[in-house]
């Protein structure tokens, strides 16, 4: 494994990932819980050619703000860049993106 490697997920915002829906609010916007799992998937994917055959990553802690509401129909990505690697600890840079602006913050 090497520091650098990179992935990107990507969804557009449906009714099934809002705030109302997810229960987290009252607003047809992406609810936070959906976002985090966005930014996971990016992170569990751009490690995975990397690691051995049946294994897996774990997210043990994200730090991450959420900066503006994306609304429906809205895409949003999730970059994760591998920056480093301590024994088995895994950190990474995410950058989200609503259609390349900004959306929200974190890191592993």
């Amino acid at each position: 494994m090497e520091i650098g490697l990179t992935f990107t997920s990507s969804l557009t915002v449906g009714e099934e990932n809002t705030a109302l829906a997810m229960g987290d609010g009252d607003l047809k916007v992406l609810a936070t819980p959906v976002m985090v799992a966005l930014m996971e998937n990016a992170v569990m994917k751009a490690v995975a050619p990397a690691l051995e055959e049946g294994s897996t990553t774990v997210g043990s802690m994200i730090n991450t703000s959420h900066l503006r509401p994306s609304g429906l129909g809205e895409k949003v990505e999730a970059t994760a860049r591998l920056v480093k690697i301590e024994g088995r600890e895994l950190v990474f840079l995410l950058y989200p993106l609503i259609v390349r602006e900004l959306w929200a913050n974190g890191s592993t």
